[in-house]
Parts: C-alpha cells; structure tokens; sequence
C-alpha cells in the first residue's frame, strides 16, 4: 500500500528541501556579508526579490507573483571601490552544472563583469564552498573541458566556512586573512 501525503509526493519534497538547504546557504553568506562589513572590507547586500503582492491571509501570509527577472543575488561594492556581484547556487549533488544559472542571471553577470565589476558564484557542493569567478564559471567548456564542474574542479576557489561563508578568500587586493 502507497501513502501519500498532503504535500504532493517525492518531487514536491524535495523541491522543499532544495528551498529550505539553498535559504541555509545564503543564511551563511549573509554571514559571511555582516562580517565583511563590520571589518570594513565590503558592504555587500542580498537582492530582494521583485514581486508584489496579490493577496494576504490573516496570519500575513501571502500570495505572490514575481514581476520581472530576479537580479544577481547579492551586490555591492568592496573596500577598494570596485562593484561586486555574485549569484549563489547550492547542490546535493557531486557536480554543479553551468546551467544551474538562468539564461537572465548569465546575461546579467556577463553584463557586470564587462562593465569591470568583480562577479562570480558562490558554490556548495555537498557542504564544500567556492567562489568561482564568473569568467570561469562562463566558460565551463574550455577551463574543464565539459559544462560541469566537480568539487574538485573548483579547488583553486575553495574559501573558509566556520558559521559564515568567507566568499571573499580568494579576490585579491583585500585585506581577508
């Protein structure tokens, strides 16, 4: 006998737990933000979300509906004046795939790195965490001959986690120990 539940199946939980691991992710880097802040080295911000809201229950939750395209998850600027922006993707699987980012988000970064700003994504893969710079996350294909990277891939931008993701680890010119 199979049992279902009020949540609607196997592909709704886990769309629950992917919500709830990638909000714990950004909780870190936000972290990660508050200390870069009180240092004096960057003020980096999370990027709401653009929605209105359509309609609000008694208990203040709401239905929603998203008016455009999500910007870049979080941007500001670091302590040597040059604009950082950055999307964070989090997986439970062995690879994260160069398509986790939407054709707008891509677009976006690319925009911002043209323009001079310091742009990349913030990667967990299977609780490791990375910094990868966007010109390499971009060019997937070229730098590890496929359109995935591995954990191992991404050494060379592996940065600290004690609490809060130390994003900014492997940008140089600033003062992170």
């Amino acid at each position: 006998m199979q049992v279902r539940s009020s949540w609607g199946g196997n592909a709704a939980f886990k769309g629950l737990m992917n919500n709830a691991r990638g909000r714990q992710f950004e909780s870190w880097i936000d972290a990660g933000c508050r200390l870069y802040k009180m240092r004096g080295i960057a003020l980096v911000e999370k990027t709401p979300e653009p929605f209105r809201c359509l309609k609000k229950d008694k208990r203040g939750r709401g239905i929603v509906q998203f008016i455009h395209h999500a910007q870049p998850d979080y941007k500001g600027v670091l302590l040597n004046g040059r604009a950082i922006i950055f999307e964070a993707k989090s997986t439970t699987k062995d690879r994260i795939q160069q398509s986790v980012l939407t054709a707008h988000q891509a677009e976006m970064l690319r925009a911002y790195w043209r323009l001079g700003a310091y742009t990349a994504v913030c990667v967990d893969i299977q609780d490791h965490y990375f910094f990868v710079p966007y010109e390499v996350f971009d060019n997937m294909k070229e730098f590890f001959g496929r359109k995935y990277a591995t954990a191992e891939d991404l050494k060379p931008w592996a940065v600290r986690f004690d609490g809060a993701i130390h994003f900014l680890d492997k940008v140089d010119g600033l003062p992170c120990e």
